[in-house]
């Protein structure tokens, strides 16, 4: 009998908002983020029980990934799960890979969290959920959250997630990603403040998000514009044309995106101003906060 194949879609993550609280002892910083998922954007995998675990990476950014390392973080994944769980877990995976990478849009982590999705469909283990995500977050920091891949409320390291109910509002995403691979680790280690406040109550309504994301901007995007000066004279050309939201960046960047009401706004700007975006990643994607 053929084993059992899993397929999954690891979705890219969105910080819609994004503040740093405080730098930790640890030299890890907390965070407040509200994060959701572009279900539009995403990576494939295809997975099935093996004798040795071999990973297959195809799609638009194999190339980029297999010159930055190829699959360590699947390698990760496979490693801290089987000692967690107790087992031995070979698998032979297929990774369709379409995220662009070092955008910030987590698709790496989204990879790592739909693996081990696919790795509890496959082995059925039983473990404690608290005890898991704090194996996740060993992983990566993003890890949990993507493991979920709804809207959420991130805070502390990324290992405290409340999930945020749906307003069932759909809002339009315009994603900009120029071609600039920029790294997390480093922007962090950059990052010397402002830091901002945490707040104790969230409201969470669509017109409380777009006034916040119109107020404040990403707490990195200093530091990103600081030690990456093509993106900071990118970001300032970007016109206001319909757009919900001012051009921001999610995470560390280099992604950059807005928000608007329509598809059709998103898909006319894109248009207008095709010579600007020329040389940079789109994608347009609906989500639902």
């Amino acid at each position: 009998m053929p084993s059992l194949k899993v397929k999954e879609k690891a979705v890219a993550k969105l910080n819609l908002s994004f503040k740093v609280i405080k730098r930790l002892p640890s030299n890890y910083h907390e965070i407040d983020s509200i994060v959701t998922f572009p279900k539009k954007i995403y990576d494939n995998l295809i997975i099935r029980k093996a004798e040795k675990n071999v990973t297959k990476i195809i799609g638009p950014q194999s190339k980029r990934l297999l010159d930055q390392g190829g699959d360590k973080i699947m390698k990760k994944t496979i490693g801290v799960l089987s000692s967690f769980f107790s087992i031995s877990i070979n698998l032979d995976i297929i990774l369709e890979k379409n995220i662009p990478l070092g955008s910030g849009l987590g698709g790496g982590s989204s990879n790592a969290a739909a693996l081990a999705r696919a790795i509890i469909k496959i082995y059925s283990p039983r473990y404690a959920k608290k005890e898991f995500l704090k194996q996740l977050c060993t992983i990566g920091s993003d890890v949990p959250v993507c493991f979920f891949s709804q809207n959420c409320r991130v805070e502390g390291q990324g290992e405290k997630i409340t999930k945020l109910s749906n307003l069932n509002k759909k809002i339009w995403v315009l994603l900009i990603t120029p071609k600039r691979n920029v790294s997390t680790k480093f922007i962090f280690n950059k990052f010397t403040g402002p830091y901002s406040k945490k707040k104790k109550n969230l409201l969470f309504s669509k017109n409380a998000l777009l006034s916040e994301m119109n107020s404040a901007n990403n707490d990195l995007q200093r530091t990103i514009e600081k030690n990456f000066p093509d993106l900071k004279e990118f970001i300032s050309l970007l016109p206001n044309k319909n757009n919900v939201t001012k051009p921001r960046f999610t995470g560390s960047g280099s992604c950059i995106f807005m928000l608007f009401d329509k598809f059709e706004d998103a898909n006319l700007y894109k248009v207008i101003n095709e010579k600007l975006l020329k040389s940079c990643h789109l994608a347009i994607s609906d989500i639902h906060i």
